[in-house]
């Protein structure tokens, strides 16, 4: 934003926290996918949400 900008009234643009958050996704994912450790890394997400899944399931009384 230059002083060009600024004397024909428009203002700075903010980005939303969501959009920055959903953009620095995208670029750690596509760093990720350059370097080869893409399937790693979900691999490893999906073992870490499986086993969260599992915490949560009430474990069933035994009836003995």
């Amino acid at each position: 934003m230059g002083q060009a900008s600024a004397s024909s009234g428009k203002r700075k643009y903010h980005m939303k926290s969501m959009d920055v958050k959903i953009l620095k996704l995208i670029k750690k994912y596509e760093q990720l996918k350059k370097n080869g450790a893409l399937e790693k890394n979900l691999e490893r997400k999906r073992k870490k949400n499986a086993s969260k899944q599992r915490k949560l399931i009430p474990k069933s009384k035994s009836t003995t």
